[in-house]
């Protein structure tokens, strides 16, 4: 039996995140509800609905964890998506679906800022925190071939028979539930347990606020990670059905998808170099621009499947960038909080992006949206691009002090 301490809080954590993002349905379910009836445009409202539940409670569930535990806010999480999972296997309507999709989003909160949070404060209580980039690194390393692995069975399960993929998924999520709880509970520094509830919450959003008020380089990377992340997020789950159009099977489609988990792989193991070489002002600079020249080149096959994986590439890297600036920078008992208000910001632009994308695939097909999507990412990239030149030496300065 594994003894629970914080020193083996890092290693369970890798093999329960792996089982928890091994995702067999994660990119085949608007091919699946599709399968099930529904039109892009409904796709689009259940993700629209997902986000805007996000939007809701994203900072309420990281109060939660900063305040009850890191691991007592992963475990709900982990039990609302079985559910929402079992829900989305049976579901035969929309209104259902849309259910499906509420429950799905709570559980994405509970786990969402926790688990960084988690990771860094283990670090925390062994002195460990320098190998907080290497580690998230290596986290990356593990998502990425837990999503490889699953697009690629997952593809071979649905075209079989779709209720096989969701089948096992909650199998393997129901065997993740026993590494979470060998895990050693972490909570930040300076909660007061005797307050009520409504006050820990309300002083968690004053507080959080403030911080991100007070700091306007935050502010950027919050923003050009959650936009960019956003574009890209919207691209994957609708590039299934195109591809589909184009004649591919799912089989096909999961080779494509492990193309691009490979490059998130790569971007995973050599981001602590990366980071190193370029600096922050350069990584806000580059890897926005390679997202954009990716979208102008997804709708081209077979272009599209470099240009999925040159996204995954660098995404990967601006998540550990971002991640690490804000565990470097904000205390632990508002780190969770902090982590899910940018989370925030990615639901606040999903429920724009994702529907308006749906709208137009089904209007005038997924290429055209695909190719107006890029266009606009190009505007906002060129309007951020003004504001980064303009915080260029604010933005190295705070580079050099860590």
């Amino acid at each position: 039996m594994i003894k629970r301490s914080y020193k083996n809080n890092i290693f369970l954590n890798y093999i329960y995140e792996f089982l928890l993002n091994r995702n067999f349905v994660q990119a085949l379910w608007p091919t699946y509800l599709v399968f099930r009836g529904m039109s892009l445009i409904e796709v689009g409202v259940c993700e629209s609905v997902f986000h805007l539940t996000s939007l809701f409670f994203e900072t309420p569930t990281g109060a939660i964890a900063d305040v009850f535990g890191r691991r007592f806010s992963r475990i709900i999480g982990l039990l609302l998506k079985v559910v929402s999972i079992v829900m989305l296997l049976f579901t035969h309507t929309f209104f259902m679906a849309i259910i499906a999709f509420i429950v799905s989003a709570l559980s994405y909160n509970m786990e969402s800022g926790s688990d960084t949070a988690f990771v860094y404060d283990s670090l925390l209580e062994n002195n460990e925190e320098k190998k907080f980039t290497k580690v998230q690194g290596y986290r990356e390393v593990v998502l990425q071939v837990a999503g490889l692995v699953g697009v690629a069975i997952g593809g071979i399960l649905a075209d079989i028979k779709y209720e096989y993929a969701y089948g096992i998924e909650i199998a393997v999520l129901a065997i993740s539930l026993i590494f979470l709880l060998l895990m050693k509970e972490v909570k930040g520094r300076k909660i007061i347990q005797k307050e009520r509830f409504s006050k820990k919450i309300a002083d968690q959003y004053k507080i959080s606020f403030t911080v991100i008020k007070n700091n306007k380089i935050l502010l950027v990377y919050i923003f050009t990670l959650q936009f960019f992340s956003a574009s890209i997020t919207a691209s994957f789950f609708y590039l299934t059905n195109y591809w589909q159009s184009l004649g591919y099977s799912l089989s096909i489609i999961s080779l494509f998808l492990v193309i691009e988990s490979l490059a998130g792989i790569i971007a995973g193991i050599i981001v602590s170099k990366v980071m190193a070489k370029l600096g922050k002002f350069k990584l806000l600079l580059y890897m926005p621009m390679l997202i954009c020249l990716g979208l102008i080149c997804l709708p081209f096959m077979p272009l599209s499947v470099i240009a999925l994986s040159i996204m995954s590439f660098c995404e990967s890297i601006l998540y550990v960038a971002m991640t690490k600036y804000i565990n470097d920078f904000i205390e632990s008992e508002y780190r969770a909080t902090i982590l899910s208000f940018s989370s925030m910001v990615f639901s606040v632009i999903m429920i724009i992006v994702f529907p308006i994308v749906g709208l137009l695939g089904e209007s005038f097909g997924l290429k055209t949206g695909f190719l107006i999507l890029a266009l606009f990412t190009v505007i906002v990239y060129l309007v951020y691009l003004f504001f980064l030149m303009k915080g260029k030496n604010k933005i190295k300065e705070i580079d050099e002090k860590i």
